[in-house]
This record gives structure tokens, C-alpha cells and sequence, in this order.
């Protein structure tokens, strides 16, 4: 029983993650606490790249 309850907190946690993990938008109270989004969707604006291994990461579609 406890691993049956455990198994659907687990899948209900998960889909509302990746359902609100699409908008990578930050709220108004998430702002004001001063969270930021660490990536765009695009490019690596903002990120500082090794320059000594610069191909060590890439984005793809």
C-alpha cells in the first residue's frame, strides 16, 4: 500500500514538473525573489564556455 501511494505521488509530481517545465517562464514572485532562467531555449547567452574546451557543450534543435 505504501509503495502503491508512493508510485502515484511520484507520477503526479513528475507530470505537473514537466507540464509547467515547457513554459520556462519565470512568475512575478519567482522574479521578486530573484530567480533567474539560466538558459533561453537558444543559445549560451550569458553563460561563460570553458575556453580551453569550448566544443565541451553544445545545443541541439
Amino acid at each position: 500500500m505504501k509503495q502503491s501511494l508512493f508510485t502515484i505521488a511520484l507520477v503526479i509530481s513528475l507530470s505537473f514538473t514537466v507540464a509547467h517545465a515547457e513554459d520556462n517562464v519565470l512568475s512575478d514572485a519567482e522574479k521578486k525573489a530573484g530567480w533567474i532562467n539560466l538558459f533561453n531555449g537558444k543559445d549560451f547567452t550569458g553563460w561563460q564556455i570553458d575556453k580551453w574546451n569550448p566544443t565541451s557543450i553544445t545545443i541541439k534543435d
